[in-house]
């Protein structure tokens, strides 16, 4: 995976953060069937309210150009439990820019592994069917389809103990390489 740069988004006070904030609503916007849930359909204010409502922390997502490709929201829903939603810059074959899938999965799999590493049980999120990019990306992440459906989005998730295998299993193969 391309290294990826994530920074943590202030939501009120740093006018830098705001203006890639808007960014992401105009991602969103762009493609309101796919970000519905996630601002898509909402008018700057009503997608403010939710970017700070909540128990949501928001991460920056920049390829190694520099570029902001992806804006990371962490919501926890209860104890332990968190969403990740993801709103990405769409590709533009005009302006020459293609989205590099390895950038966004690592940095989804930079803000899981903290989570974990602070102690959570379990991260999921809500895929549109037919939106095959974010599938491939939750996949490269580790996050599996758990069977639960809600409309035409397919749940993905991935519990601590998944987490704990994988990661030791990385281990594992780095100390064998060695």
């Amino acid at each position: 995976m391309s290294e990826p740069r994530i920074e943590k988004l202030e939501v009120r006070g740093n006018p830098r953060h705001y203006a890639l904030l808007v960014m992401a609503w105009r991602w969103a916007g762009a493609h309101p069937r796919a970000y519905r849930e996630t601002g898509g359909l909402s008018p700057w204010p009503d997608y403010y309210d939710y970017l700070r409502e909540g128990h949501r922390t928001h991460y920056a997502v920049r390829d190694a150009d520099g570029l902001y490709v992806s804006l990371i929201t962490l919501e926890q829903y209860e104890p332990g439990r968190f969403n990740v939603h993801l709103t990405s810059r769409p590709q533009d074959r005009k302006a020459g820019f293609r989205l590099d899938p390895s950038v966004v999965a690592g940095a989804v799999y930079e803000v899981g592994t903290g989570c974990f590493a602070l102690g959570a049980l379990e991260i999921s999120t809500l895929i549109p069917d037919g939106h095959r990019g974010s599938k491939r990306v939750a996949l490269a992440c580790g996050l599996t389809p758990d069977g639960t459906r809600e409309g035409d989005y397919t749940r993905y998730r991935l519990t601590r103990a998944q987490w704990e295998a994988e990661h030791k299993r990385k281990e594992m193969a780095a100390a064998e390489s060695c």
